[in-house]
């Protein structure tokens, strides 16, 4: 009987996509997300089932943009899926800012970080609680003045 070894597949994604066949991805990515007329804000997705290269993508495509032009932040949802994503989000958000940006925004992050709570765990909108107070306080107010 021969002897073989059967190699374990690892679940670690390269920084290589070019391996998986996934080049013309990566360089499209880089050439769409580094060119001068591109309009901004923008989302792109990629969806693809467990084990085919989201990741290695990337990975990939982070190492080859050019980070003098490209601020990159990397962020990884599902690790967040028993607590609160949108959170998280905010709070890596806020650590990547420098000091004087942080000012700039950290009102803007706390009232997300407030509505994020406030939905999960009080099934509450601040913007409609805002929104619902403002209409009562000019109510009360033109009451007053009347």
């Amino acid at each position: 009987m021969p002897n073989f070894i059967i190699k374990p597949a690892t679940d670690i994604p390269e920084e290589n996509a070019e391996l998986l066949g996934h080049d013309k991805i990566v360089n499209n990515l880089k050439n769409f997300l580094e060119s001068d007329n591109m309009a901004t804000p923008l989302s792109i997705a990629i969806h693809g089932e467990w084990g085919s290269g989201k990741t290695s993508i990337l990975k990939t495509l982070d190492r080859k943009l050019n980070a003098e032009k490209i601020q990159r932040m990397f962020f990884e949802p599902w690790r967040y899926e028993n607590s609160d994503p949108a959170l998280a989000l905010a709070y890596q958000i806020a650590n990547r800012l420098d000091q004087s940006e942080r000012k700039e925004v950290a009102g803007e992050l706390i009232t997300i970080a407030i509505n994020s709570l406030s939905k999960k765990f009080l099934g509450i909108d601040i913007n409609d609680l805002f929104s619902s107070l403002k209409k009562n306080s000019d109510a009360v107010e033109s009451f007053s003045k009347n």
